[in-house]
């Protein structure tokens, strides 16, 4: 690394898998890119115009600008004009991918999380082989926006009109080995975290896109809220769509760190984001604990409701935490619901929304009925 570097932000690209990324230093600013030999980086490829994209960095941070070049620049999958540059953010210029650090050290350690070594077995060396084969399809997927979006309809218990969208993001391809799905998934890299802001991009896009009305519930791993810059680009999508009309939707679990999590409630208020917890399984005790950051709306686990008609005791708990959600303001959803018989009890019990076969199967693009 020369010494001028040190410290500087740069742009990463990946290579051959197994070969170490190639790091472009911006050691000074205004940094362009094109084809001409003049750029400070220099793409050949007749693709990329000549004066292509400039970055700069002025006293907010660093931002990106397309030159009117031919075939544009993308930031996270989206052409643009001029934008503001954080770190993680995906910078296409023509087939040339690259990944942004600013260069502060809290920013680089937060960005990439490793992937533990595998062991000397045959059964490790089998899944080792498959997530090679896995980040790669990534990648290529990531690249060229093909990412898997579904969208379920959410109705209103109390007359049945389209409340908004479930939307699952996110989604690999069946054929991939169980195995090396898991240790992907459940893994903070550059590739999992690129996967999962294009697919809430393009899902966001497919909805307005598709001109109907209501909230997207969109997934957020609580692996996600290390990632400092989440918030922001969570705040985009809000802008995207019409402030408002986002709902964060988070696992309940996410509630055990405290700190992290108010945090993150506190920047989703500032933009008018909703928050959702999902998962809920238990009763007006751990309801009250929301209390110092209330959910907008709980998700309440299938089996809260699934065995609904042959169980007092199940209808007293679930009567329960709803009177507690009203406590708090919180609007209940019920999953999973597949006929009207168990659609009328939970709107006798007080739940408010619903999704689930009853209200139509999952689709690649909303569909109204």
């Amino acid at each position: 690394m020369p010494d001028s570097a040190i410290g500087a932000p740069w742009l990463e690209r990946e290579t051959t898998f197994g070969e170490p990324a190639e790091k472009v230093w911006l050691a000074q600013f205004p940094f362009t890119i094109g084809r001409q030999e003049s750029a400070d980086h220099s793409i050949n490829s007749t693709r990329v115009s000549r004066e292509h994209c400039r970055i700069s960095r002025t006293s907010k941070g660093f931002k990106i600008r397309d030159l009117g070049s031919t075939n544009g620049t993308y930031v996270n999958g989206e052409r643009i004009d001029e934008v503001p540059l954080v770190d993680g953010d995906l910078v296409s210029v023509a087939d040339m991918e690259f990944t942004f650090f600013s260069g502060e050290s809290s920013a680089v350690d937060a960005a990439t999380q490793r992937i533990a070594p595998k062991q000397n077995n045959a059964a490790d060396d089998a899944v080792g082989d498959s997530l090679v084969q896995t980040v790669r399809w990534m990648n290529e997927t990531v690249t060229q926006g093909g990412l898997q979006t579904t969208f379920q309809r959410i109705v209103a218990l109390e007359g049945g009109q389209t409340f908004g969208w479930d939307v699952v993001v996110f989604d690999p391809a069946d054929a991939i080995e169980q195995a090396a799905q898991a240790l992907l998934a459940g893994t903070d890299c550059r590739v999992t975290r690129r996967a999962r802001q294009v697919s809430r991009l393009v899902a966001v896009e497919r909805i307005a896109a598709a001109r109907v009305a209501g909230r997207a519930l969109l997934r957020v791993d609580p692996i996600e809220l290390g990632d400092r810059n989440l918030a922001s680009r969570i705040g985009k999508l809000a802008n995207l769509l019409g402030r408002g009309r986002i709902v964060v939707d988070l696992d309940e679990s996410v509630t055990h760190d405290a700190r992290a999590f108010r945090a993150f409630y506190e920047a989703m208020a500032e933009r008018d984001v909703a928050v959702s917890l999902r998962g809920f399984a238990a009763g007006r005790a751990q309801m009250a604990d929301y209390a110092e950051c209330p959910p907008q709306f709980v998700r309440f686990a299938p089996q809260m409701t699934s065995d609904l008609p042959g169980s007092s005791r199940r209808k007293k708990q679930v009567q329960a935490a709803i009177e507690a959600a009203g406590e708090l303001d919180a609007q209940i959803i019920v999953t999973n619901i597949a006929d009207n018989e168990h659609a009328e009890l939970c709107r006798e019990l007080g739940c408010h929304l619903a999704v689930g076969p009853l209200y139509g199967a999952a689709h690649h693009t909303p569909q109204v009925r």
